[in-house]
């Protein structure tokens, strides 16, 4: 009999569109000082199962917020009044018709740190984490970024052929950290993900005999003239690199020509230096022609050029414009090149500029498209702070609005102390882990990266919506998947409720939005 009433009130519940869907759900902790986090460890972990679709004139909604939801569901009909309360209402107008770029996915990399959190935590738990990322039962990334060599999150410095004056790279090899705390990882990526899995190198350093003396002008370049002997070097360097891991049955997608070749003037060692012109006749003379002689051509391999922040000013920088101006232009170096990388830290401060200069680049350079390569925020690890996610899901909005194509998280895990070894600049991640306890707190930045990365499958294409209001901190992505479903994204990052009425056609989807909220709609 009990039972009996049980199933007839889920039936209730599932025809009147109001129902959570069963998973296993978060366990929230509240973290002094901050919002709160979502605990994991050996025998316990929240997932996200797949998305199953609704009957037909229903849409799923997903709702993540600061007073602790994380990824709740629930079911609304299309054309069915809800009674609004907010003094805020926003109408949102689908336009299915007007599209714009298409999306490869969302992700983030395989550093050092990351396998030795991994590596140091129960096997459980491990594989947890990697299911979290990874699997249909999890935020289902399908993106990776492979540092060439050591970066500053690593133990130590180290390039692929440290033996002095090897320019004929016969020493070339991997190390115990690709070995040990890359490849594994990223092998189990691959079985897990649900698609292809992009994967693209990034090299911070290069062997010291490469570089000029470190008591030079300027220690972080290669030797040499421009486009010279070293620079040669160099290239063979990068396609030995996809050779190997190609090797171990890792091929990559895409290469970026240096990881943030702006600051490799005042970083040692961890940068190499490249400015416009030296990037373009590198690209054009040395690393183009490898990459084709080794079989890597663009429709085989994506090479980006830059990977570094969007900066406003040109003092000792230079800008995203500027390479792409350099390398664009050239006749010889441009047929190399798919497209242009970058970072969010320097754009992320600044409102209003990387708009027009992701817009205007897309204008004079369509052909090539732009990915945003790395992202973290740099005042700590920011334990349980949901402002942390809110500004991630700011960023990958307005991005995504602007002709960026992926978009792609640092480090995918760190341990309570950061990066022992990186000074001042601590980076956060999206899972904090504490090694010696055995636990893992999935950060509020997880869950909004997961409002996209679930939803948006590679190949999906952002479409156009209008707006009955110029309402201030709410933010909106429209996406249409190659399934044909439709998904909005709502960021409100007011203090104060806002109704929303989403038009698609001839339906009507009332809901609204709480304060400091992230909303997924996805329908067919």
């Amino acid at each position: 009999m009990f039972q009996n009433i049980l199933k007839y009130l889920l039936f209730l519940l599932l025809n009147s569109g109001l129902i959570v869907k069963a998973s296993n759900p978060c366990s929230l902790r509240t973290i002094t000082g901050a919002d709160s986090v979502c605990v994991c460890n050996q025998t316990y972990c929240d997932d996200f199962p797949p998305i199953v679709s609704p009957k037909t004139g229903y849409a799923l909604i997903y709702e993540s917020g600061k007073t602790g939801k994380r990824f709740a569901e629930t079911q609304i009909p299309f054309n069915h009044t809800m009674p609004f309360n907010a003094n805020l209402i926003q109408t949102i107008t689908i336009d299915r018709n007007q599209k714009y770029q298409s999306i490869i996915g969302f992700g983030g990399a395989f550093t050092d740190e990351f396998g030795m959190v991994l590596n140091g935590l129960p096997k459980e738990l491990s594989q947890y984490l990697m299911d979290s990322y990874f699997s249909k039962n999890g935020i289902q990334y399908n993106m990776g970024r492979v540092p060439v060599a050591s970066t500053d999150y690593s133990a130590h410095y180290y390039s692929y052929d440290d033996k002095l004056n090897d320019k004929q790279l016969n020493h070339f090899a991997l190390t115990k950290e690709d070995l040990e705390l890359k490849i594994p990882h990223i092998k189990t990526a691959q079985n897990l993900s649900t698609s292809p899995l992009r994967l693209f190198g990034s090299a911070w350093v290069a062997p010291d005999w490469m570089k000029t003396d470190p008591k030079s002008q300027f220690p972080n370049q290669l030797k040499g003239d421009t486009g010279g002997e070293y620079y040669d070097i160099f290239a063979k360097y990068l396609v030995k690199f996809l050779d190997i891991y190609k090797q171990h049955n890792i091929t990559m997608w895409g290469l970026t020509t240096q990881n943030e070749p702006t600051w490799g003037r005042i970083f040692i060692p961890n940068d190499l230096y490249f400015d416009p012109n030296m990037q373009r006749v590198f690209v054009g003379k040395n690393l183009g022609p490898q990459l084709l002689k080794s079989g890597y051509t663009p429709d085989k391999l994506k090479l980006m050029i830059y990977d570094d922040n969007i900066y406003q000013t040109t003092d000792w920088h230079h800008t995203l414009q500027q390479f792409a101006d350099q390398v664009f232009n050239d006749k010889i170096a441009e047929p190399f090149v798919s497209g242009m990388a970058y970072h969010w830290y320097e754009s992320s401060r600044t409102d209003g500029y990387p708009d027009i200069v992701l817009d205007e680049l897309n204008s004079k350079y369509p052909n090539k498209f732009m990915l945003m390569t790395e992202a973290c925020h740099l005042d700590g690890l920011g334990n349980g702070r949901w402002d942390f996610g809110e500004h991630y899901a700011h960023d990958i909005i307005r991005d995504l609005n602007h002709w960026t194509i992926g978009w792609v998280e640092w480090n995918m895990a760190l341990g309570l102390n950061g990066c022992p070894r990186c000074g001042p600049n601590q980076c956060g991640t999206a899972i904090v882990v504490d090694i010696e306890k055995g636990e893992a707190y999935k950060q509020p930045t997880f869950y909004i990266i997961g409002h996209f990365s679930k939803f948006i499958k590679p190949d999906s294409v952002r479409i156009a919506h209008q707006l009955s209001d110029n309402i201030n901190n709410l933010f909106i992505l429209s996406i249409i998947r190659p399934d044909n479903g439709v998904v909005v994204v709502v960021l409100n990052q007011n203090d104060l409720d806002i109704d929303l009425k989403i038009n698609d056609k001839n339906n009507v989807l009332s809901y609204t939005i709480p304060a400091r909220t992230i909303q997924t709609y996805i329908w067919w």
